[in-house]
C-alpha cells in the first residue's frame, strides 16, 4: 500500500512538471524551453506523457506495420535494404536526389498534427541535447528525464530512440535520431528500415492558437511563408481566412452583378473584341501585367498591396505543402511553407459567370496579374480543388477571387 501511494504521488508530480507552462498549437501542448523551437510535450499518438504514442519508419506518414520485407516500408525498392526512390545521396543507393532532410509531405509529424508541427533536425536535437539541464526519473518500470531548458521550463521525455528529419548524408540507408538511454543522451544514426517514436517541434514564430503569427500593411494582415513575397491572411472583400469574399473580372476593379463579354471592361461587347491587354503581337498593346490602375488589389488596398503574378503564385505551389481541409466549416486548402513552416488559408470560394455562383466550397480560382501569353481573352489563375491544385488560364470577363500580396 505504502509502495502505491509513493507511485501515485511520484506519478501526479511527474505529471504536474510535465504540464507546467504548456501551451497548444492545433489541440497539442508544447513547451517553450528557451530554444529555437518549442516541443511538443506528448510524442506522436500518445495522449499523456507516460506513453510512447506511435511508432513509424523514417518518411512514412502512416503507422508503422511491422514487416519482415524492406520493400512494403516507404521509399524501400526492394528487400536489400539498401536502395532507395528518396533521399538518395549516392548512386549506388539509388537515384540521387541530394535530399538530406525529409520534406513536409514526407513529416508525419505534419501529417498527423498539421499547423506548424514537424520532426525536429538534428541540429534541433543537439540543442536539447547541450543546451538544456537532463535529470533522471524512475516511475515503477519506466524511466527518463526531466529536461530543462535555459528558460527554466521542463519537458519530460523517456528512454528510447526518437527520429530526427534528418538523412545521415554519407549513407542514405541511416537516418539521424535523438538517442536516449540510462547512460547518455546523444544524436547517433539509426538504420532507416528501423521504426520509431516521434517527437514534434515547432517554429516559434506561430501563436499558441495555432494561428501563423502574422504583420500589419495598410490595415491589412500578411504572413511571411519565406517567399519572394508577403501574402494576405484574407481575400479581397473578406475580413476572415475562411471568407470568400468578392469576386472581380481581370482587369477590373468593381464587383457587379453580371460577369461576362458583354459587361466586360476591356473588351467591346465580345469575346473577340479585347481593347486592352493583348497577346497578339501585330497589336501596339504588348503589356504582360496589370497596371496598378487595373489591379484590384492595388485600388481597393492601397500602398504596395497588389495581385500576385503568376510566376508568385507558382512558388506558392511549388514550395509550400497544400492540405485540403476545414477552416470553421469552410472547404480549402491550409497552404504550409516547406520553408519556415507558416501558413495561410485558402478557401474554396468557387467563381462567378454570368449572374451565378458556381462551385463554391468545391473549386478555388485566384487571378494572377499575368495575362495569357497566347490568347487575349484569357489569363492566368491558381486553380484548385480537392484532388489536385495548379494554374489555369481561364476567361477574364468571369469573376474570380483575389489574395492579395506585399513585398
Amino acid at each position: 500500500m505504502k509502495r502505491f501511494l509513493i507511485i501515485t504521488v511520484v506519478s501526479n508530480v511527474l505529471l504536474s512538471l510535465f504540464s507546467a507552462n504548456a501551451q497548444s498549437i492545433n489541440g497539442h501542448e508544447y513547451v517553450d524551453l528557451g530554444l529555437s523551437v518549442l516541443w511538443a510535450t506528448c510524442n506522436i499518438g500518445a495522449d499523456k506523457p507516460s506513453d510512447p504514442g506511435v511508432s513509424y519508419y523514417w518518411g512514412d506518414t502512416k503507422p508503422a506495420r511491422r514487416t519482415f520485407k524492406f520493400s512494403e516500408i516507404k521509399y524501400f525498392i526492394d528487400d536489400e535494404g539498401k536502395h532507395f526512390s528518396k533521399y538518395v545521396t549516392k548512386s549506388e543507393n539509388g537515384t540521387v536526389d541530394n535530399l538530406t532532410t525529409l520534406e513536409l509531405s514526407d513529416d508525419a509529424a505534419r501529417k498527423k498534427w498539421g499547423g506548424s508541427w514537424r520532426m525536429p533536425t538534428k541540429a534541433e536535437c543537439e540543442e536539447l541535447i547541450t543546451k538544456c539541464k537532463w535529470k533522471k526519473w524512475e516511475l515503477g518500470s519506466k524511466k527518463g528525464y526531466w529536461v530543462t531548458g535555459p528558460n527554466g521550463n521542463t519537458l519530460t521525455l523517456f528512454l528510447g530512440e526518437l527520429w530526427t528529419s534528418s538523412l545521415y548524408p554519407s549513407d542514405p540507408a541511416f537516418v539521424y535520431a535523438l538517442l536516449i538511454s540510462s547512460y547518455s543522451q546523444s544524436v547517433g544514426r539509426e538504420p532507416r528500415r528501423k521504426y520509431h517514436s516521434i517527437r514534434p517541434v515547432s517554429d516559434k514564430n506561430v501563436s499558441a492558437s495555432g494561428t501563423t503569427s502574422t504583420q500589419n500593411a495598410k490595415g491589412h494582415e500578411y504572413v511571411d511563408l519565406g517567399l519572394s513575397v508577403k501574402w494576405a491572411t484574407c481575400n479581397l472583400g473578406a475580413s476572415r481566412p475562411e471568407e470568400f469574399g468578392d469576386y472581380y473580372a481581370w482587369g477590373e476593379t468593381h464587383v457587379k452583378n453580371e460577369y461576362s463579354w458583354k459587361t466586360y471592361k476591356w473588351c467591346d461587347g465580345t469575346q473577340d473584341g479585347i481593347t486592352k491587354y493583348k497577346s497578339d503581337a501585330s497589336h501596339e498593346d504588348v503589356i504582360i501585367y496589370l497596371e496598378p490602375s487595373d489591379d484590384a488589389a492595388h485600388v481597393s488596398w492601397g500602398g504596395k498591396w497588389r495581385i500576385p503574378t503568376k510566376k508568385e503564385q507558382d512558388e506558392l505551389r511549388k514550395k509550400c505543402t497544400w492540405i485540403w481541409t476545414k477552416l470553421n466549416g469552410v472547404n480549402g486548402y491550409k497552404v504550409v511553407s516547406n520553408i519556415n513552416g507558416n501558413s495561410i488559408f485558402l478557401p474554396a470560394a468557387g467563381f462567378r459567370f454570368d449572374n451565378e455562383k458556381r462551385t463554391q466550397g468545391e473549386f478555388g480560382g485566384y487571378w494572377s496579374s499575368s495575362r495569357s501569353s497566347t490568347y487575349s481573352d484569357d489569363s492566368y489563375d491558381l486553380v484548385f480543388a480537392s484532388d489536385f491544385v495548379d494554374y489555369g488560364f481561364p476567361a477574364r470577363c468571369g469573376g474570380e477571387s483575389i489574395r492579395p500580396v506585399i513585398e
